[in-house]
């Protein structure tokens, strides 16, 4: 009896031994230590882990079998803030899984490691994109962050293109799940070559950080919902391969820029979990708001008044810019990146909003501290009132332009013009905004114009090859328009994709590669190409001396610098019309595409332009010129003089549509010799003829040569000019 009261007097023991806390230590974090692995050695490091107000943490990893021992308790140090301990004799090059234990009940990985391991994703993972990856111990519990001693550095090999004024940046927005069939940062590295000849000379990587999930689920396909923001995500392949793009673009003059999703993060990240209050953040969280502030939050808010944030965001960047090479960020949603609350009412987003100025201008000040020349952009556009001073110094702002092309694309009346993209209006000067016209929230505008298209039986958006002609229109006036320009992949070769609602917009979609199957398609990305190819070349297309006619669909740009002058026009409309130029001066001027010169007698004569028919002119010979059949024009542009209403009113066509000849009889009163000159609908001419003046008679026009079809014929007087519709059958 005695013996077994013994026995259960020590088991109880035991029990209250085992229950008692474990004695940390106390002890000042050592000289030069920073949260995260700091690799002393080979063969030591000493890992250190933020977290106030928490009473203990073991370090468990393969180093310790992930056992809790005396030796695996972190020292604690004397404000409490945070735990550290130092690892001895591991094996230089050999990668070790570990973990925090925290409280005796909390598991979670390094916020600040550069390689995780996820035991529900990575099995996803093709090897061929990831060869060899570790897999995650049997011990662990959930992610795992990894260190490793004796990493051989990666060597950047190439410097950094030369920094060119902001509003040279031609950028290229790329998903890259999206953009590659089997995506990886190798493959993309492939496709620079692609990159340089299109004339793009900066990569927007959308994130590409660890996040939740690998792209499956429609809330995190994009990657905005990061969980490790030291960690480039592991789908796409090793960190080297990452670098090795970014130096591979370096070469070849094209800067990487890489969207930052600062506003949330995702339940992964290792303080959602550190500081939890059921599924949400505690109040006492250091890093994240308890509730959502910001009106379209879907997960979990980063506090940007909070100084372990700001410490956070501040040492996250400046990783990116040196270990990566990186030239700049842009800063997703930045909405969100306020303290304000708009939870309730969307509306009160876009207000002027004292703590957002002040959050991205100390974003905008840390990056410039660190590499001056980098590239920082805000992806919203607020009240002027709030913006303009961030750009004011230094930060670029994004401008939607998509629903200005939009309209005119699509064939429809509008009272919008390009002028929305002036930064005139703003008194900024031209560097401090990038507009784009079709972006991964927009509807593509080659889908927009194929469905909902608004034409008729010579001309209809709806057609393929009509639409193909009108994206080489918008192209002409997006690019050569003063500023930076973003673009959405494969908007350059006729991007088709379109959804139907808001799931669908966050689908996955398809690389679309396979437009270089369609001839027409490819002559809009060589019009793309030719176009990014004179803007690059030439500093009239930067000058902030332009001016734009104010008009629905006819559009003409005028630009004015010292190295030269150009002039674009352009028919939006879905009819051939008139156009009055606004050339800058009389004299020899050169047709860009089509390589003709041709000689300006006056200034503001008037020319026909078939429907989604543009034409850039430029004062100099160029010293490239286009090949031919990019655009389907061919021929000098006949420079008239002005319209008159009466004279095309007085004008007779009869009969018509004819299978022979037209009769045609002018307004009494003409007078000087009267050209006509017929064209089909693709503006090759068919038919020239010059006479005396008719006066009231009537003149017959042959048509028995031409083919079965609608024609127009263009007749010009010593005053007047007309374009009249002819149908052969």
């Amino acid at each position: 009896m005695k013996k077994l009261l013994f026995s259960g007097l020590l088991s109880l023991m035991c029990v209250c031994l085992l229950a008692q806390p474990p004695q940390v230590i106390v002890q000042n974090l050592p000289a030069g230590i920073i949260d995260g692995v700091n690799y002393l050695s080979d063969t030591r490091v000493v890992v250190s882990l933020f977290a106030p107000r928490k009473e203990n943490v073991y370090l468990l990893g393969e180093f310790n079998n992930f056992q809790q021992t005396p030796q695996s308790l972190m020292r604690r140090t004397p404000d409490g803030s945070r735990f550290w301990l130092e690892v001895n004799g591991l094996v230089a090059g050999q990668e070790y899984a570990y973990q925090f234990l925290v409280d005796g009940t909390i598991t979670a990985a390094d916020p600040y490691a550069d390689k995780i391991l996820d035991p529900d994703n990575d099995r996803n993972i093709p090897a061929a994109v990831f060869p060899s990856l570790k897999t995650v111990p049997a011990a662990a519990r959930g992610i795992v962050s990894v260190l490793q001693t004796g990493q051989r550095p990666f060597v950047f090999r190439s410097a950094k293109p030369a920094q060119l004024p902001d509003d040279r940046l031609m950028i290229y927005r790329v998903l890259l799940r999206d953009f590659i069939a089997s995506p990886s940062y190798k493959a993309l590295a492939d496709s620079v070559g692609y990159f340089k000849k299109l004339g793009v000379n900066a990569i927007q990587l959308m994130p590409i950080l660890e996040f939740g999930g690998n792209g499956g689920e429609a809330l995190n396909y994009w990657g905005n919902n990061p969980n490790f923001f030291f960690a480039p995500d592991k789908v796409y392949g090793p960190k080297d391969e990452l670098k090795a793009f970014v130096d591979k673009c370096h070469a070849n003059g094209i800067f990487v820029l890489l969207e930052m999703p600062l506003d949330q993060v995702d339940k992964d990240f290792p303080y959602t979990k550190l500081y939890a209050n059921g599924a949400r953040p505690s109040a006492d969280n250091p890093f994240l708001n308890a509730r959502s502030a910001q009106a379209f939050s879907e997960l979990n808010d980063l506090n940007h008044e909070s100084a372990t944030t700001r410490a956070f965001i501040d040492r996250l960047l400046e990783y990116w810019l040196k270990e990566y090479n990186i030239d700049g960020f842009r800063l997703f949603n930045a909405a969100g990146y306020t303290q304000t609350f708009t939870a309730n009412d969307p509306s009160q987003v876009g207000n002027v909003d004292a703590s957002r100025q002040v959050n991205l201008s100390r974003i905008l000040n840390k990056v410039k501290s660190i590499d001056r020349r980098a590239v920082v952009i805000s992806d919203q556009f607020f009240d002027p009132r709030e913006t303009i001073p961030i750009a004011q110094n230094g930060m670029m702002l994004v401008l939607n332009m998509h629903s200005q092309f939009n309209f005119l694309m699509r064939g429809l009346e509008s009272e919008l013009d390009f002028n929305q993209m002036s930064f005139k209006r703003f008194g900024l000067q031209s560097g401090q905004f990038t507009a784009f016209m079709e972006d991964i929230e927009e509807q593509s505008q080659m889908g927009s114009m194929l469905r909902l298209g608004n034409g008729n039986a010579t001309h209809n958006p709806r057609n393929l090859p009509d639409a193909l002609e009108r994206a080489k229109l918008a192209a002409a006036f997006f690019i050569l328009y003063p500023g930076s320009k973003t673009f959405w992949q494969f908007q350059e070769m006729g991007n088709e994709y379109f959804f139907e609602d808001e799931k669908t917009l966050r689908n996955p979609r398809q690389p679309q590669w396979d437009n270089l199957k369609n001839a027409g398609k490819v002559k809009l990305l060589k019009a793309y190409q030719e176009l990014l190819k004179l803007k690059n070349a030439n500093r009239i297309f930067t000058d902030i001396n332009y001016s734009e006619a104010k008009g629905e669909k006819m559009k003409r740009m005028t630009f004015n610098s010292p190295e030269g002058q150009a002039h674009l026009i352009g028919n939006f409309g879905t009819e051939p019309a008139y156009i009055r130029t606004a050339f800058p001066r009389t004299g020899k001027w050169f047709d860009f595409f089509t390589g003709d010169e041709i000689t300006v007698t006056e200034t503001t004569a008037e020319v026909l332009l078939q429907a989604a028919e543009f034409h850039v002119y430029l004062d100099q010979k160029p010293a490239f010129t286009p090949e031919k059949g990019i655009v389907p024009w061919q021929g000098k542009l006949g420079l008239i003089t002005a319209s008159s209403p009466e004279f095309e009113r007085g004008i007779i066509l009869a009969p018509n549509p004819s299978r022979d000849f037209v009769t045609l009889k002018l307004p009494e009163g003409t007078t000087g010799d009267v050209t006509f000159q017929i064209t089909d609908l693709s503006g090759r001419s068919v038919f020239v003829e010059k006479i005396s003046s008719l006066g009231a008679e009537s003149h017959n026009i042959d048509v028995r040569d031409l083919a079965n079809g609608t024609y127009l014929l263009g007749i010009q007087s010593d005053k007047n000019s007309a374009v009249k519709k002819i149908i052969k059958y």
